[in-house]
């Protein structure tokens, strides 16, 4: 039952002010398992959560990576999938013995090992957002460590009022 004393006021709801298009270095530091219905269906995707780590104005921010969950390597001419194109960037900077056109398939354990790791994202905005439509190698990795909200370590989801 709900307490008749709540009240819900009136909110704008946050605003969100995109980057600005550049090229950036981020760092993964997180990504998700999700389902985007599209015109042919529902498809699986990764969403990867990137923080800029080289720009001063913008450390700490977040745009997002969304692949289609696909393993193709290009063989036979045609276009490799973006997941392959991603961890083929990532991987020439932090695998170089890896050949990853010799990789058959690739696991959730694989993508998990991806959080952490840098690359260069060409962003752009589209509508109002920003999407990232490119990737290239790092030169160098820059140290980041992901902000932790302040204040709410000790706080019990249990002791929070409804």
């Amino acid at each position: 039952m709900i307490n008749t004393s709540l009240k819900v006021k009136k909110s704008e709801g946050a605003s969100y002010e995109p980057i600005p298009e550049n090229t950036y270095q981020v760092q993964i530091v997180d990504v998700k398992q999700v389902e985007r219905q599209t015109q042919y269906g529902l498809k699986q995707k990764f969403q990867f959560s990137c923080a800029v780590t080289d720009d001063e104005d913008y450390a700490g921010r977040l745009v997002f990576v969304s692949v289609n969950v696909s393993w193709f390597n290009g063989e036979g001419g045609k276009r490799p999938s973006a997941l392959f194109n991603l961890i083929k960037t990532i991987y020439a900077f932090y695998k170089k013995d890896v050949k990853v056109s010799e990789i058959n398939e690739i696991d959730g354990e694989a993508i998990n090992d991806l959080i952490g790791k840098q690359f260069i994202a060409v962003v752009k905005v589209n509508d109002k957002y920003n999407n990232v439509t490119d990737y290239m190698k790092i030169k160098k990795e820059i140290k980041y460590e992901p902000k932790k909200a302040k204040g709410n370590e000790n706080v019990n989801p249990d002791d929070i009022p409804l």
